[in-house]
């Protein structure tokens, strides 16, 4: 695959105001983005925490972690951002990248926008398999008899150990509802 630049603006979201524009490599192989920390200072962020990371040489690294906005293409979107070491290349990880509805097209390597598409929810095993997000979270809340637990899910981007980027693999939880086994019964 060859290399896509793209003019990317870092946003303080916490003062608008603060921002840095500048050229990142889009690399569909990192999970987070990641920018020198000297122009994260500028624009007032800090780091938030601590994440290990593999690097393209094979190596682990922790580094420092923060949140901010960054847009592309007009299009705004909240990420995890990677403290740099001097003089690194800012790279745009997929997570902002998808997040910001754009994908890289392998034959023409520029970016292009994604197509809308229908948000999808956890669909419950049972005889209900079709039904909707709104409709069974709407049926679940009337009921009362819900029951919470978590299903995690992978993170996009997490072939970057594939493609020797900056992320790697990590789960997220997500807090979703199960409807009670009585509920399925055929009426």
């Amino acid at each position: 695959m060859g290399i896509t630049h793209v003019d990317v603006t870092v946003r303080n979201p916490a003062q608008r105001g603060r921002a840095w524009t500048s050229a990142f490599l889009v690399d569909t192989g990192a999970v987070d983005s990641l920018v020198p920390k000297r122009h994260l200072e500028a624009i007032g962020l800090r780091p938030t925490g601590r994440r290990l990371y593999a690097t393209a040489d094979g190596r682990e690294v922790a580094m420092d972690v923060t949140v901010g906005e960054l847009e592309v293409m007009g299009e705004i979107s909240g990420g995890v951002i990677v403290f740099g070491d001097e003089g690194s290349e800012p790279l745009l990880g997929v997570t902002a990248l998808e997040s910001a509805g754009i994908e890289v097209d392998p034959r023409s390597q520029r970016l292009k926008r994604l197509p809308a598409v229908r948000l999808r929810g956890f669909r419950p095993a049972g005889p209900r398999l079709g039904a909707d997000v709104a409709g069974t979270v709407g049926t679940w809340a009337r009921t009362g008899s819900a029951q919470p637990f978590r299903k995690h899910l992978t993170r996009p981007g997490a072939n970057a150990h594939r493609a020797g980027g900056v992320g790697r693999r990590r789960s997220v939880g997500v807090a979703v509802q199960r409807r009670p086994p009585d509920h399925w019964r055929a009426s």
